[in-house]
Parts: C-alpha cells; sequence; structure tokens
C-alpha cells in the first residue's frame, strides 16, 4: 500500500497530535489503485517539546528526519490497528515529506511500508497536524496505496484519519512560516511517522508484521501547531 499521512502536531495542546491517513493499494508492477481508504487518529497524550512560532507555507523535509519517522511510525501503527489481517504489515518506507508549522506543526512525509495486510507493498502519505498545547494534539492523515513488487503503484488508495488524546508535553518553537524540506531522521519527524505507522498497523487487521521501511519527502510547517505530511509505503496491510 500507498499511504499519505497528515500529521497535525501541536505539542502545547493536551491532545496534541491528529493523525490522517489514505491509504491505496499498490499492485505487484507498481500500480496504484484508484480506490483508497481514509483513517482518522487522535492522539490524547501531550508531548513537552520545543515549538518554533514562525508560520508559513509547507517545506519539504527530510523523511530521515527523527519528528518525521516519529509521527510516520505513529501512523504506520494506527493504521495496522484499523485494519484485519494487518499483523504482518512493514513500514517499508517514509518519503516526500513536508511540514508546516501553524501555532504548531504540519508535517507531511510519504511512508513505505512492507507486510500490512494482503498487499506485501504499500506507500503512503503521511499528514500530521502536531498542536502539543492541547488536549488532543496531533492529528494524522494517511493515504496508502499498495505497490506492485515491480513498484507500480496502484491508482486506488485507502484513507485514514487518526486523532491522538494523549498530550504530550515538549517545548514549541513559536515561529511561524512557509513549509521546509526537513530530515526524515530527524527525531520529532521520526516520532510523527512512527506514530502514525502504528495507528496504520492498528487499524488494518493482518498487520502484525508490517514494518515501517521508510520515511521520506518530509516537509515542516509551523501553524499553530505542525501539519507534517509524507507518503508512507506500506507492505503486507490487510488482504
Amino acid at each position: 500500500h500507498e499511504c499519505e499521512v497528515r500529521v497535525w502536531d501541536r505539542p502545547w495542546l493536551p491532545d496534541s497530535r491528529e493523525t490522517e491517513i489514505t491509504c491505496s493499494e499498490v499492485s505487484e508492477d507498481n500500480i496504484k489503485s484508484n480506490e483508497s481508504k481514509t483513517y482518522k487518529f487522535r492522539a490524547n497524550q501531550r508531548i513537552q517539546r520545543d515549538t518554533v512560532k514562525a508560520r508559513g507555507a509547507p517545506k519539504e523535509v527530510d523523511a530521515e528526519d527523527s519528528y518525521i519517522q516519529e509521527l510516520m511510525n505513529d501512523a504506520f501503527n494506527q493504521l495496522v490497528t484499523a485494519n484485519t489481517g494487518g499483523n504482518n504489515a512493514v513500514l517499508h518506507k517514509v518519503s516526500d515529506c513536508t511540514k508546516q508549522t501553524v501555532s504548531g506543526s504540519l508535517v507531511k512525509c510519504k511512508i513505505h511500508v512492507h507486510g500490512l495486510g494482503e498487499a506485501d507493498q504499500h506507500e503512503c502519505e503521511v499528514k500530521v497536524w502536531d498542536r502539543p498545547w492541547l488536549p488532543d494534539a496531533k492529528e494524522t492523515d494517511v493515504i496508502c496505496s499498495e505497490v506492485s513488487a515491480d513498484n507500480v503503484k496502484s491508482n486506488e488508495s485507502k484513507t485514514y484519519k487518526f486523532r491522538a488524546n494523549q498530550r504530550i508535553q515538549r517545548d514549541t518553537l513559536k515561529a511561524r512560516g512557509a513549509p521546509k524540506e526537513v530530515d526524515a531522521e530527524d527525531s520529532y519527524v521520526q516520532e510523527l511517522m512512527n506514530d502514525a505507522f502504528n495507528q496504520l498497523v492498528t487499524a488494518n487487521a493482518g498487520g502484525n508484521n508490517a514494518v515501517l521501511h521508510k520515511v521520506s519527502d518530509c516537509t515542516k510547517q509551523t501553524v499553530s501547531g505542525s501539519l507534517v505530511k509524507c507518503k508512507i509505503h506500506v507492505h503486507g496491510l490487510g488482504e
């Protein structure tokens, strides 16, 4: 599957992270399905972190950034949890990430997942809107598409939307501005992507063996939180 993940990260909120994931199956010849499924998750845990207050447009960020990876993994885990048969799902890759900070951080990445459901590989666009100062601080959107063995993305996709009720205490940078490319390996990005991945796995039956293979194409924009968007590529999610 290939999933678009959007995480709205507002660390200053009690329920700081909201995640939306839209997933599409990707065939073995890498053709993306036109059909998609959307998941929405919300985290209730508040995370204390420094938050840049700058406001601006979305910026491309490194999919390997730790923050992006965190969001994408969270999104993936929620996705797997929401899908039956996703016990063997794997977050194969995170790519195409952007992050926009708007009174928080808007982080976007692609995550590549292996073993999520029946399809071996998925690519998911993940967007995380992180507003840690809110009780329900993080919103994550994940859109996943299956990817075939010959790396052809399906035209069909599935969308997931997650919202985190856990407030996370973190320092918040007050700067505002356009989305900036960020390292996919950044701890914050990794946090968001891992959260997204976990939610994705939780949402999919048969995703217990799913692996978050890669986080890529990350951007981060601070806009009353962080709105992070990525694609995650998932293998083994559902049928």
